[in-house]
């Protein structure tokens, strides 16, 4: 069995939103799958609504582990395809689907071994950039499919808006 577990990292957190200072907006957090024998991690970005107009906004010098963790946890579909992520990335690791081998024709040239390319380099090197990411992310709270962290969302707006595609 595939357990998921994970750790706040960071917190994102903006100097002032709707007059609050220091207003959370989102979390950097690693994500950790195992099996018991092998693990895996990944760090990711979870946003993070606040009502700030709430009398019950929680400043950042206030803020416990349990309050942060109980926000990150309502993003309950973000977080799950995190966890499906992750567990897939654990699953390749100890059950590979594929293998790469060394053709026959090339095997009589090759006079040391191949080096591993390992999950991590090709993980790396198939993630689209922070950029796209960030992006998709946004997409995602403009679509409604995810609730807007709203300094995040607000202030790409704002930038969108002021420098729309031509």
């Amino acid at each position: 069995m595939i357990t998921t577990t994970y750790e706040i990292v960071n917190l994102v957190c903006e100097q002032k939103i709707e007059g609050k200072p220091d207003a959370i907006s989102g979390a950097q957090i690693k994500l950790t799958a195992s099996d018991g024998n092998k693990s895996t991690s990944s760090v990711v970005f979870v946003p993070i609504h606040v009502n700030y107009d709430s009398e019950n906004f929680t400043s950042f010098d206030q803020l416990d582990e349990a309050t942060v963790k109980s926000w990150i946890d309502q993003q309950t579909q973000l977080m799950n395809n995190y966890k499906f992520q992750v567990k897939a990335t654990l699953k390749d690791i100890t059950e590979p689907s594929s293998l790469t081998k060394l053709p026959a024709w090339k095997q009589q040239e090759q006079s040391q071994p191949l080096e591993v390319i390992t999950y991590e380099t090709q993980r790396r090197l198939s993630y689209p950039s922070l950029g796209e990411q960030f992006d998709m992310l946004w997409h995602a709270m403009d679509s409604g499919e995810i609730p807007h962290a709203t300094n995040f969302y607000n202030r790409i707006k704002a930038v969108k808006d002021q420098y729309p595609k031509s």
